[in-house]
């Protein structure tokens, strides 16, 4: 039996500070750093593995930049804008219904 397509999105968005992390990265907040300072109750191994999910997805790009210490900055791809749309609508209904 085949899944439903908002399954697949559902499964993707599941995952533990997901829905944080995006949030931040859609607000501007790109790099390492800034991201766990600004998702409230994270870790830095959770982060890491988030984004390296996002990565794998296609949803980020990961750049290192050459500065000391290295610093990681993450832009958000055009799959990742599309799936900016569907968090933003999650948003908007609970402000309506929730």
């Amino acid at each position: 039996m085949k899944n439903c397509p908002a399954r697949e999105v559902l499964n993707l968005l599941k995952g533990k500070f997901t829905l944080e992390i995006l949030s931040e990265i859609m607000e501007g907040n790109m790099h390492y750093g800034t991201l766990l300072r600004s998702v409230e109750g994270i870790n830095p191994r959770i982060l890491a593995h988030r984004l390296r999910e996002f990565e794998q997805e296609g949803i980020l790009l990961r750049k290192v930049l050459p500065t000391n210490p290295p610093q990681v900055e993450y832009t958000i791809t055009e799959k990742g804008l599309a799936l900016s749309k569907v968090v933003t609508a999650m948003k908007k209904w609970y402000q309506i219904y929730g």
